[in-house]
C-alpha cells in the first residue's frame, strides 16, 4: 500500500502543477522567456537543484512554466524553509 499510495500522492502533486501551470499560461497569459543556453530537457535525465530565494510563498509559481517548458514539472519538488526567507 505504501508504494501505492506514493504513487497516488506523486500523480495528484504532477496534475496540480499541470493544472497550474495552465492556468497561468493560457488563462492569465503569463509568459516566460528565457536568453542563454537552450533550455535542459528532461529527455537528457539529468538532476538539477535550483535554488530560489523569494519574500512570498507564491513567487515561486511564476517559475512553473519555465519548469514547464524544460519538461520537468513533473518531477519538481519544492521545499520552504522559514529560517532561510532571511537570507537576500
Amino acid at each position: 500500500p505504501r508504494k501505492w499510495s506514493r504513487s497516488l500522492l506523486g500523480l495528484l502533486t504532477s496534475l496540480w502543477f499541470e493544472l497550474a501551470n495552465l492556468l497561468l499560461t493560457h488563462l492569465l497569459g503569463l509568459h516566460i522567456f528565457v536568453y542563454g543556453d537552450p533550455l535542459p530537457r528532461h529527455d537528457d535525465r539529468e538532476s538539477a537543484l535550483i535554488i530560489s530565494n523569494h519574500p512570498t510563498r507564491v513567487d515561486w509559481m511564476l517559475l512553473w512554466p519555465f519548469f514547464g517548458e524544460c519538461g520537468v514539472l513533473r518531477d519538481l519538488r519544492i521545499v520552504l524553509k522559514a529560517p532561510l526567507r532571511k537570507i537576500p
